[in-house]
C-alpha cells in the first residue's frame, strides 16, 4: 500500500462516520414534504415527447406519464385525466392483466 493514500482513506472514513451519526438525529427525508418554496405552474398541451405509455388490455385506454404525473386517455382521443399528482415523480405506468389497476414507478415512499 502506498502510504501517501492512507491519510486520505482515514479522512474519508471519518467523514462517513460523522455524517452517519448526524443523519440518525434527523427525520427521514420525504419527497412529498416541502423542502423549500414551491411555485405551481399550469400549462395545457396537445403533444408530448419521451412519454412512457401502456394500452389497457381491452384496447380502449392509454395510460401515460408526463412531467412526473400519470394520466389516462381514451385511445380514440379526447381529454386526458390525471390520476397521480404531487411532488413525487411517477412514471412507467402499466395496466394489470385484468385492466383494473395500474402499477407505476415512483420516488414516493410507501
Amino acid at each position: 500500500m502506498n502510504l501517501r493514500h492512507k491519510p486520505l482513506a482515514l479522512l474519508c472514513t471519518a467523514l462517513l462516520l460523522g455524517s452517519a451519526a448526524s443523519a440518525a438525529d434527523k427525520p427521514a427525508w420525504d419527497v412529498a414534504t416541502g423542502q423549500s418554496k414551491t411555485k405551481t405552474v399550469r400549462f395545457n398541451t396537445e403533444e408530448g415527447t419521451w412519454l412512457d405509455l401502456d394500452v389497457s388490455p381491452d384496447g380502449k385506454t392509454i395510460a401515460f406519464s408526463m412531467m412526473g404525473d400519470i394520466y389516462l386517455l381514451p385511445i380514440a382521443g379526447g381529454d386526458a385525466r390525471r390520476i397521480s399528482s404531487g411532488p413525487a415523480w411517477d412514471v412507467q405506468p402499466r395496466f394489470s392483466p385484468d385492466g383494473r389497476e395500474i402499477a407505476f414507478t415512483s420516488d414516493r415512499g410507501g
